[in-house]
């Protein structure tokens, strides 16, 4: 019995050390290599700009003249372009680890360079889970909106009962799409799978450790809650006070530092867990030199060919 439970808890030493390994070498890289923030805080800058714009028009629309329709329509395609270099940043990761790891010098263009020559493998599976989520979240809404009536006494507490369960509804599904989905953008870059079978891997490799991408689901989730109690202590601030801006910069500096860590302990943790040390070098250079060749046989099929030149 004695040596049963000695087993039991070296196992959970092991297990937990390995948790704990992964969170301290994703911060050593992140503290080591400063530069990785870069992506993120592109990104943020560009939704500081976006989130300005936005604002701006909501307090100069007097109401919806054609004018303020176009410029709401811009912002709206703007957005989704916006949503789409963010995924695109996010996709870095995985190649700008795997050179840490390598113990290479971090080169960011050469980062976006392989998530460029890589993204029609790892964008889909990123988007197609985006879309999923926003589609069921605007389905839910369809139905709470239509089938259930409004309490008419609502309790004393509770100001929007529709509020609540939207918002319950929204963080139980992004905490199941976050854990289902936690290995996607490494799987998609590290292993040839398509579109489909990076999705089944993803779910696969969550099944395997089940409890230890749980952890990695909650510190996820707690770290991005400090970001919008950031976001929060803000709107203490007057907008009309010099010290709202200067927090709202601080803010959104913090919120790119945060997201940009995340998407450092993604790639950590798969290598750490399902890739049994450093990914390949050699199977990520050839599968980013395929891509390449393949974008050099379309451009010289869609060339015109002498001979049809000569016929004309």
């Amino acid at each position: 019995m004695e040596m049963r439970l000695g087993c039991n808890l070296a196992l959970i030493g092991v297990v937990m050390g390995r948790f704990f390994k992964t969170l301290k070498d994703s911060l050593d890289f992140f503290s080591d290599y400063p530069l990785l923030i870069l992506p993120k805080l592109i990104v943020a800058a560009l939704y500081s700009v976006l989130i300005l714009a936005t604002a701006g028009l909501i307090l100069d629309s007097s109401g919806l003249d054609a004018t303020d329709l176009a410029a709401a329509l811009l912002l709206l395609v703007l957005t989704l372009i916006l949503g789409l270099l963010d995924t695109f940043a996010s996709s870095m990761y995985p190649f700008l680890v795997r050179q840490i790891r390598g113990g290479k010098k971090l080169d960011l263009m050469k980062g976006l360079s392989e998530a460029f020559c890589l993204a029609p493998r790892t964008m889909p599976p990123a988007l197609i889970i985006e879309g999923i989520f926003l589609a069921m979240l605007f389905a839910f809404w369809i139905v709470f909106s239509f089938l259930l009536p409004l309490p008419s006494s609502p309790q004393p507490m509770v100001s929007d009962p529709y509020e609540l369960v939207f918002s319950g509804f929204y963080i139980l599904l992004a905490v199941a799409a976050v854990y289902f989905f936690y290995s996607i953008f490494p799987v998609a870059a590290f292993e040839n799978r398509g579109i489909i079978g990076s999705l089944r891997r993803s779910v696969s490799l969550t099944l395997q450790a089940k409890a230890d991408i749980a952890k990695a689901t909650a510190v996820s989730f707690m770290v991005s809650g400090l970001s919008f109690a950031l976001a929060f202590a803000i709107s203490l601030f007057g907008e009309e006070n010099l010290w709202f801006w200067a927090a709202f910069i601080i803010v959104r500096f913090l919120t790119a530092y945060i997201y940009a860590y995340l998407y450092v302990l993604n790639p950590v943790f798969y290598l750490n867990y399902f890739a049994g040390g450093p990914a390949s070098e050699t199977a990520i250079a050839e599968t980013a030199g395929k891509e390449q060749v393949k974008i050099s046989k379309k451009k010289i099929k869609s060339m015109p060919s002498r001979k049809g030149q000569r016929g004309r």
